[in-house]
């Protein structure tokens, strides 16, 4: 729910943020850094959120036949496609079968496949951001070994090695890289441009209630939801229902939660919105 109001404060979620970035939107770096450090506050409180209230995962392939759980999927999602068009008045084929986003969403579920083939693991983001964060502060002298978070095996290990030796890092690194070249090469990377209080507040409200809602629900729209549903998890599906209210709230209610004068955030989010490259 935290996310999905970041979401829309930050113009963009785990994914887009970094992709953002990459191709060079100051308003998007700006969310990253704050996401960090959201990510690292995240870390430092995740123990006694887990002390106060959790249970154990449910996996649907222990209860559910695969195929089953496929023919689910493809029925949720046939009937979300068909809620989308009736909405938006685009049919079902501009939907599904628009060339560029029928096409990259086969480079993307190809890419993920890979990620799991060669490093073991589901593809996610917001853990590269987390140890980012926690080798920062570590560069400064900020003692990490009292926090819970940090004395578990996996951040433990991520913690002592090498960034360039954590799969999240890399995987992160090269979604940067990626736009970065993409934007470069099509003439879209971003200039300088003077960002508003309206955005400049909305990127780090944004940022931190993302990296802090991210490391509470174990990721974000790639980790928690896109690995999340494609692992089989309920985890992923309550994380979506929670963080498409949350979205939806941030839309409906911050401009008279921010007091600001008619819908001045909405505006200045929309602006933002309407900067970055399609």
């Amino acid at each position: 729910f935290l996310f999905g109001i970041g979401m829309q404060f930050g113009n963009g979620c785990g994914s887009g943020t970094v992709v953002h970035a990459g191709n060079g939107s100051e308003h998007s770096l700006l969310t990253l850094v704050f996401f960090i450090f959201g990510c690292l506050i995240g870390s430092w409180h995740l123990p006694a959120w887990l002390d106060y209230a959790s249970m154990d995962p449910v996996y649907f392939p222990d209860h559910f036949d695969w195929s089953l759980i496929a023919l689910a999927y493809v029925l949720i999602f046939a009937v979300l496609l068909l809620l989308l068009s009736r909405r938006t008045g685009v049919t079902l084929t501009t939907l599904l079968w628009q060339k560029r986003r029928l096409v990259g969403s086969l480079v993307l579920v190809a890419g993920a496949m890979l990620v799991l083939v060669l490093s073991g693991s589901m593809w996610g983001i917001t853990f590269a951001l987390t140890l980012w964060g926690a080798k920062l502060v570590a560069l400064i002298g900020i003692d990490l070994s009292g926090w819970e978070f940090w004395q578990w095996e996996l951040p433990a290990s991520a913690l002592q090695g090498s960034i360039l030796s954590d799969v999240t890092s890399l995987t992160t690194l090269g979604l940067i890289a990626g736009a970065f070249i993409y934007a470069l090469c099509h003439g879209t990377l971003r200039g300088r441009v003077q960002l508003g209080r309206a955005q400049l507040a909305g990127a780090v409200l944004g940022g931190l209630l993302m990296g802090y809602g991210a490391r509470l629900s174990f990721g974000c729209n790639i980790g928690a939801l896109f690995s999340g549903l494609a692992s089989g998890s309920l985890h992923g599906w309550i994380w979506y229902i929670c963080a498409f209210a949350g979205s939806w709230s941030a839309l409906r209610w911050a401009p008279v939660l921010c007091g600001l004068h008619k819908n001045m955030l909405a505006t200045q989010l929309l602006k933002a919105r309407n900067e970055e490259p399609a």
